[in-house]
């Protein structure tokens, strides 16, 4: 037919071990998941449950014992090729809070090696696209969550990745906000991308999520559809 098929996960995590200091503590134990394409998974944890480290451990931050696969492939220490595989938005921004919305989507592109044509016309269209026009030239300082969330957003689609993680980026928003920016990952996953949010709360509008992840202290507690979720629990107790 010509169709090409997913039939393997986006991402495929497999027994990945975590420690902190000298092997004693380990924070994440055996942590193992699959994301397919066109999935919109939440991975929710309590606050210390190691969501956090799993999310830098996919954006390569963080050593790891196991195996981390995009597409099938495994780019273990590459962390440009992973962020062309995978846009991140971290809970922190880091951004400059002195410097213009415009001026932080430009220098933040360059250095990911966009060239400078791109960046102007990817920054007129994405703009515009997330409601952002009239911000151009405002201060980070001035901007709402929201809208520091957006430019992350924006800056971590550039290379138009087949994933999008996003790190407790419902946090601290409105409701109405957490549906906005909710509408907006709706529109941008599709049938060849994933959308995956970290989160301490599975209350978070769990209606627009159709898998997940469990972590407890750190180990898959489940994994799989959320209406499998209920089912397994009933089964466990």
């Amino acid at each position: 037919s010509g169709v090409f098929e997913y039939n393997f996960p986006a991402l495929e995590i497999n027994n990945l071990t975590k420690y902190y200091g000298n092997k004693n503590i380990a924070t994440l134990v055996n942590v193992s998941l699959k994301v397919f394409f066109g999935d919109f998974h939440i991975v929710v944890g309590a606050y210390s449950s190691g969501k956090t480290t799993l999310f830098n451990c996919i954006a390569g931050k963080e050593e790891y014992e196991g195996e981390i696969l995009f597409n099938s492939q495994n780019y273990k220490g590459d962390i440009l090729k992973i962020n062309k595989v995978c846009g991140f938005v971290s809970y922190e921004h880091e951004f400059d809070l002195f410097s213009t919305m415009e001026e932080v989507i430009h220098t933040k592109l360059q250095l990911m090696g966009v060239e400078e044509s791109t960046i102007r016309n990817y920054m007129s269209l994405k703009l515009k696209a997330f409601g952002l026009e009239e911000k151009r030239k405002s201060f980070i300082i001035d901007l709402t969550l929201l809208e520091i969330r957006k430019v992350q957003l924006l800056i971590a689609l550039i290379f138009d990745p087949n994933i999008l993680a996003l790190d407790q980026s419902l946090l601290g928003l409105q409701d109405t906000e957490k549906i906005e920016l909710l509408d907006l990952l709706i529109k941008y996953k599709d049938s060849e991308r994933s959308v995956i949010l970290f989160s301490h709360d599975l209350t978070d509008l769990p209606s627009y999520f159709n898998s997940c992840t469990l972590l407890i202290e750190g180990r898959t507690y489940y994994s799989g559809s959320m209406e499998n979720l209920l089912l397994e629990s009933k089964n466990r107790y």
